[in-house]
């Protein structure tokens, strides 16, 4: 396993506990603890536990944050500003978007 795909995992985690507030995750981490533990699970299963928690359809943020592919296209400039003797970073996400719905927004 590469860096990429256990940092991803730790954001896409992150990210839903975000979406779904920190109680509501951690019921839906113990509940999916309880149904499979010493069993297999796939994500599927994971996200059917999670939308039964959450009481919404989270295919969206599985698709958005799991199934598509690649990493983030992303374009940076910077420039040293002499008055704060700090580095001033602007960086801008550049691949094409695609929409999604998420009912939290």
């Amino acid at each position: 396993m590469n860096q990429l795909v256990s940092q991803k995992g730790a954001w896409a985690l992150h990210m839903l506990r975000g979406q779904l507030g920190t109680e509501r995750f951690w019921t839906g981490i113990r509940e999916y603890y309880r149904r499979f533990r010493d069993a297999n699970a796939s994500t599927e299963d994971f996200r059917k536990v999670m939308e039964g928690v959450a009481g919404a359809d989270l295919g969206w943020f599985f698709t958005q944050w799991l199934r598509r592919p690649g990493s983030p296209v992303v374009d940076g400039t910077w420039r040293y500003n002499p008055a704060t003797k700090k580095v001033e970073l602007s960086l801008a996400q550049t691949q094409a978007a695609t929409p999604t719905a998420s009912p939290w927004k």
